[in-house]
């Protein structure tokens, strides 16, 4: 079931604010969809925000994909709770 959420997402020492998502909202090419977080997409800016991170030297590309690695992890967690809804398809 599709959902959105808004939180804030630590990169390194940087808290980028109120980022919005959208979990099992998106096709997902199966080439990916082993990576945590498969079923998420996350806003453009947002995007742009964390690459100027690691552009201006405030956090390495490494930080920030284990951050990312860190949220996609969380979000299948919590992607987890609605299972019992694909039961009542």
């Amino acid at each position: 079931m599709p959902y959105n959420i808004s939180r804030d997402v630590r990169i390194g020492d940087t808290t980028v604010k109120q980022v919005s998502m959208s979990v099992n909202a998106v096709f997902v090419p199966e080439e990916r969809r082993q990576r945590p977080g498969a079923p998420a997409a996350i806003e453009l800016g947002a995007v742009l925000e964390i690459l100027g991170l690691i552009s201006s030297g405030a956090v390495t590309a490494e930080q920030a994909l284990d951050d990312l690695e860190r949220l996609g992890h969380e979000l299948d967690e919590e992607n987890t709770e609605f299972d019992y809804l694909d039961d009542l398809r």
